[in-house]
């Protein structure tokens, strides 16, 4: 067929989308992950990223365990905003693979609080070795809740939107 023919029927189909559920892979990629990105913001407002253990609230938002000898743990009593990237790294290309960054806030818990107190068996249950150092002093619970969700699903598969908007 010559190009030019070529293009015209092009032109002339329709596109069709394919169905993409992003709320389920959203869902998925937050359930099966054991760690997570962190990024707070710190000294003069500059990005600070650092690896954290994940678990989740009943509602599937994430949680972490933080000293307070870290860094980011000062950063995030000074400003709770903070974003999260969910990532399911597989063989090969890593930018091939699915992953989700969620944007919002850190809400902090700690020991004595009825906060820390419903989180402490979620998290334990999706990190049982974090048992060795939960109770030391200066460890604390934080659940991240999102207000932004960016999600790259691979090829073709994007979606951006208000945590809200996920039908979990």
């Amino acid at each position: 067929m010559p190009r030019r023919m070529l293009k015209e029927t092009l032109m002339a189909e329709p596109i069709i989308q394919p169905v993409f559920d992003h709320t389920g892979m959203v869902r998925k990629l937050i359930v099966s992950a054991r760690h997570a990105t962190l990024a707070t913001l710190g000294m003069g407002g500059s990005p600070f990223a650092s690896l954290v253990a994940l678990g989740r609230d009943e509602d599937l938002c994430p949680v972490i365990i933080t000293s307070h000898l870290s860094g980011h743990t000062g950063q995030m009593e000074q400003d709770q905003r903070i974003s999260l990237l969910i990532a399911d790294p597989g063989k090969g290309d890593p930018l091939a693979h699915p992953r989700v960054t969620l944007s919002g806030k850190a809400i902090q818990a700690k020991p004595g609080e009825a906060l820390y107190d419903r989180l402490r068996p979620l998290y334990l249950a999706d990190n049982p070795k974090a048992k060795l150092y939960v109770d030391l002093p200066g460890f604390w619970f934080w659940r991240i809740v999102p207000d932004r969700v960016s999600l790259n699903g691979g090829f073709g598969k994007a979606w951006s939107g208000n945590w809200s908007d996920l039908a979990f």
